[in-house]
């Protein structure tokens, strides 16, 4: 996940969405009150309804930003790694470093999940679509197995690395495991893609 600061603070229109999302990562999705965006942004109040119609249009524009710095494929181009485990790592071990570092904004993604039971449908396309072309980036540089085994593989590789993102308390307080720190991070993601790729 790339730094949410990607956004060009020149404009007002900009300035309102980088304060939205700084206000998701700080209070939630519940809690972003326009006044809190407009205050975060230094702007008028009625700036935000005037540049976005309405905070449900904002809310969504943010977050959409927010997803094309998770999954963005230029990140697929900045890899060294030259072995199939090595750049999986890579990538597992970049996705959840940007959740360790904005929690508010991984919940909020997830929010419809947790609090109605119902996925996202655009969280659910670019993660499938990100985990797809990972794949193909993989047999590309010489993964071997058939399509099926690798989608296992990176299923679950997701599912173990998506919970120690959404919640790193539960495991940091069972198991000492901190996904804050970058050796532990780095070390549960190989051993992880070094058991399941």
């Amino acid at each position: 996940m790339n730094d949410e600061t990607d956004v060009k603070t020149n404009s007002v229109e900009e300035r309102i969405i980088l304060a939205t999302i700084e206000c998701i990562e700080k209070y939630g999705i519940k809690k972003t009150t326009n006044r809190r965006i407009a205050a975060m942004a230094n702007v008028n109040g009625a700036a935000v309804n005037y540049y976005f119609r309405s905070k449900d249009i904002l809310i969504k524009k943010a977050l959409q930003i927010t997803l094309d710095n998770a999954f963005d494929f230029k990140d697929f181009e900045r890899l060294t790694a030259l072995t199939p485990k090595e750049r999986c790592e890579d990538i597992f071990n970049n996705l959840v470093a940007g959740a360790c570092k904005y929690p508010g904004l991984v919940r909020a993604h997830f929010y419809s999940l947790f609090s109605q039971g119902v996925v996202d449908e655009e969280v659910q396309h670019r993660l499938n679509k990100y985990l797809h072309y990972l794949a193909k980036d993989l047999k590309d540089h010489g993964w071997q197995g058939n399509e099926e085994e690798l989608g296992y593989a990176l299923t679950q590789i997701s599912a173990a690395a998506l919970m120690m993102a959404l919640a790193p308390q539960v495991f940091q307080q069972g198991f000492g495991i901190d996904m804050h720190d970058e050796e532990t991070r780095r070390k549960f993601i190989e051993r992880l893609v070094e058991k399941l790729l």
